[in-house]
């Protein structure tokens, strides 16, 4: 920070947890303490950045998946989705991808997509398990042939992902979008 240099994790830590119970009690704040705890903790990778990260927005992250919708309570311990949504924000949000979060706000409002995510993903896959588990098989035969059609449904599920991710790859080459307009 400018005005502080030398304010070491711990500091920032201390800084970012107060100017948060002000921003909750409803009194001005300075967002700038936690952003640059996220941003060293995205930008250096630095892993007690990350620890510190985490041990901040825990709670916050924990009542935003409570509160999900699709969140059925029992289904899954509640850490569970905290784990994921950061473990969603520390892959998504890379070095290189830091610039896209230009405040707290917008890295916060991405962190509860994340935890959106997390427990969207979970309800679907424990949908589909049920819906399996539902299916049961005449034989060992229709079992073997069940298993084969998945597997064809999952390879064309990867083989639609890899044409998405080359077309946006295309997508933001320049050159690609120039012969595209031209």
């Amino acid at each position: 920070m400018a005005d502080e240099p030398g304010l070491t994790l711990s500091g920032l830590a201390h800084r970012c947890s107060e100017e948060t119970d002000r921003f909750f009690r409803r009194e001005p704040y300075d967002p700038r303490y936690c952003y640059e705890l996220l941003r060293r903790a995205i930008l250096q990778r630095d892993p007690r950045a990350w620890e510190l990260v985490y041990a901040q927005y825990k709670s916050l992250v924990t009542g935003w998946a409570a509160r999900h919708p699709a969140y059925r309570e029992g289904e899954e311990e509640i850490q569970y989705f905290v784990n994921r949504a950061f473990e969603k924000l520390w892959n998504s949000i890379t070095p290189e991808k830091f610039h896209r979060f230009p405040d707290l706000k917008a890295l916060l409002r991405y962190l509860q997509m994340c935890t959106h995510s997390a427990v969207v993903d979970h309800s679907r896959l424990a949908q589909r398990a049920a819906r399996m588990a539902a299916e049961e098989p005449l034989d060992s035969e229709a079992a073997a042939v069940s298993e084969i059609a998945s597997n064809t449904e999952d390879l064309d599920a990867v083989e639609r992902l890899e044409w998405w991710q080359k077309l946006l790859a295309h997508l933001h080459d320049e050159r690609c979008l120039r012969n595209l307009c031209a």
